[in-house]
């Protein structure tokens, strides 16, 4: 194993975790390496107990505060557009199936029993998408029924 990667894969380690035995036979064989690896664990002992700088307060309160008081945007906004042109090919898709090939196979295979649980997912399919749709254009679905009954008022 080469110099540089065998540092490399010192340096990675996290506290605590073994030195894998490629790393500890190169260290053992590499005097320079082995002095590099001891020089760079004294630093971080010498670094590990001196702290950067002291606090004159605790600002966590003050933070956690602003935090807490923040407006909270979760959300994603889906145009309109994209709604209503998956609506269309799953509207298109439910209209063409009774055309298709696999629908005429597995009415073969199955016969007309098939039917009544196709439709029945399809409508499902149909509520599902109405459901999402509603719930995350909500707003915008509120203030248009605003603005159409304040029209009518």
């Amino acid at each position: 194993m080469k110099c540089n990667k065998v540092m490399e894969r010192y340096c990675s380690l996290d506290a605590g975790e073994n030195v894998p035995l490629g790393v500890r036979v190169h260290l053992f064989r590499c005097p320079r390496c082995s002095r590099e690896a001891q020089l760079l664990d004294q630093e971080l002992l010498r670094v590990k107990d001196t702290f950067p700088f002291q606090m004159e307060h605790d600002a966590s309160d003050a933070i956690m505060r602003h935090v807490y008081l923040s407006p909270v945007r979760y959300s994603r906004h889906v145009s309109s557009f994209k709604w209503m042109i998956t609506g269309i090919i799953l509207f298109a898709g439910m209209m063409l199936l009774p055309f298709s090939q696999s629908l005429s196979w597995l009415n073969n295979f199955y016969g007309e029993k098939f039917l009544f649980p196709l439709h029945l997912i399809m409508g499902v399919m149909i509520s599902i998408y109405a459901v999402i749709m509603v719930g995350s254009n909500l707003e915008e679905l509120k203030s248009y029924v605003d603005d159409k009954l304040d029209k009518y008022l």
